[in-house]
């Protein structure tokens, strides 16, 4: 039988018959010594102490076993989750902490905010040990955890709404998503997504082929580049397909000597609306509001650059409890899946998305700070004036209010908050977007405002593109302080 429970980790007893071990050991400081003294598994245990540390929280249960000691008294001894105990453990043992090389402070940090955990608790060590076996061997025909491939753990990134780096996945989903019968071919031969990697990331096709400096700049919008990537392929699965064929630089070379590099200029132009198939856009002209309710009409550039992903960040750890602004990330259009004709339209009216969203966000906050529900948080100098500015009938986006949200993450008292706001402000300094460039915060602000007052000004798509960046950077941090304990 077993039932769920939360337990003290003081009451926690670690497994000296753990099958980590080569033998029973006798005591639990050298259970710890086992765990922290191999050099590969002490630095395992230092990265999961900084993934403890950064969430204040164990997410997995463990599995106990309840062994009854004498009448009507027990121990609970973890089977599974030694290594998570250890890290609460270890800190009795001052001279291991030392001789491991642990950070006391975060330590101690774990030990203060976590003082139990979730645990499943068997009576039977026979069902305990079917359990543990399933968490660890290997799959078992389907019983045991099945591990997931390399498109499986870069799917669970874009789910997540993180970036992911793999120019095999990007071209696997584009096959997926084409249409085009001149790519058909290889669409029904495409698999393997870490042989896509390997061909893509040699420098002889990168830089030898495409011309490009990295393996990272390949543009699957770019029809220069969509054409080469079907050649190639075409050539790799008429050879074949096999993976030797590509397994060193020197043969993916060879296999490819009689393809023909792109010229320089090829690799500059993506997404330009004047060489597309619909004629009809070179004249689009949209109607926008402007300032006076009236309707007013302004002129496209041509978009030569790299094709533009935009709003691509509604997972991205927003936790909101705002409706609205909750009902818009929601419905953010996914831009991948646009013709080239609306792309266009929706780079022009992207700035009227930022602020929006970026209105709501400052409005919560602005009603978090002046209803006293920050002061806990903050240094007493902290200056509220900026954010008791507005009113109904003008956006919070404004300069005084987004330079202040940033320069209050340098005012958190807690250490391991301040951690988390500096990777944010990190982020933001990419884009020279922080609390002292009066600049680059002002001309944000001016720029979103042009667009959605019906000026004939249009922005770039590279301001576009980061303009969302800083965007949702500045949407994640707002509700992240919000949301601080």
């Amino acid at each position: 039988m077993e039932k769920y429970e939360k337990l003290a980790i003081s009451d926690l007893v670690l497994w000296k018959d753990n099958a980590r071990y080569s033998k029973t050991l006798d005591s639990e400081e050298d259970c710890l010594k086992e765990l922290f003294g191999n050099k590969t598994m002490n630095q395992k245990q230092k990265v999961l102490l900084n993934d403890l540390f950064l969430e204040s929280k164990i997410i997995e249960n463990c599995i106990i076993y309840k062994e009854e000691i004498n009448e009507n008294e027990f121990q609970y001894i973890v089977l599974d989750g030694n290594r998570r105990i250890s890290l609460f453990k270890v800190l009795n043992y001052p001279d291991l902490v030392k001789k491991y090389g642990l950070d006391f402070v975060k330590l101690n940090s774990i030990n203060e905010k976590i003082r139990t955990v979730d645990c499943k608790i068997y009576d039977d060590i026979n069902e305990a040990y079917k359990h543990v076996e399933l968490r660890h061997l290997d799959e078992q025909n389907g019983k045991g955890t099945v591990k997931w491939a390399s498109e499986n753990k870069d799917r669970m990134l874009i789910i997540q709404g993180k970036e992911v780096d793999s120019i095999g996945y990007k071209i696997m989903k584009f096959y997926e998503s084409t249409n085009k019968p001149e790519f058909s071919e290889v669409k029904a031969k495409i698999k393997d997504k870490s042989t896509l990697d390997r061909i893509f990331g040699f420098k002889n096709v990168f830089n030898g082929i495409f011309g490009l400096k990295s393996k990272y700049d390949y543009d699957l919008y770019n029809p220069e580049h969509q054409i080469k990537i079907n050649d190639i392929l075409k050539k790799f699965y008429s050879s074949g397909g096999k993976v030797n064929l590509v397994y060193t630089a020197d043969s993916t070379k060879k296999l490819l000597e009689d393809v023909e590099s792109l010229p320089i200029d090829s690799n500059q132009m993506s997404l330009d609306i004047a060489n597309k198939d619909n004629d009809d856009s070179k004249n689009f002209v949209p109607e926008v509001n402007d300032s006076k309710n009236n309707f007013s009409t302004k002129k496209h550039n041509k978009y030569t650059i790299k094709g533009v992903i935009l709003f691509d960040w509604r997972s991205r750890g927003i936790d909101s409890n705002n409706d609205l602004l909750n009902y818009y990330l929601k419905e953010l259009v996914d831009i991948e899946k646009l013709s080239d004709f609306d792309q266009a339209f929706i780079l022009d009216i992207a700035p009227y998305f930022y602020r929006l969203l970026l209105d709501i966000s400052i409005s919560d906050l602005t009603s978090h700070i002046l209803g006293g529900s920050a002061d806990r948080f903050l240094v007493p100098s902290f200056n509220k004036e900026p954010f008791n500015t507005t009113s109904s009938s003008v956006s919070c986006v404004n300069h005084n209010k987004i330079s202040s949200i940033i320069s209050i993450y340098d005012n958190l008292r807690k250490n391991e908050d301040k951690k988390t706001f500096e990777e944010y402000k990190k982020e933001l300094k990419k884009y020279n977007f922080t609390s002292k460039n009066e600049t680059a915060v002002t001309k944000f602000v001016q720029d979103l405002n042009d667009v959605i007052h019906g000026s004939s000004k249009t922005l770039s798509p590279e301001t576009i593109a980061k303009y969302d960046k800083i965007t949702i950077i500045l949407i994640q941090s707002i509700y992240h302080f919000i949301k601080l304990k």
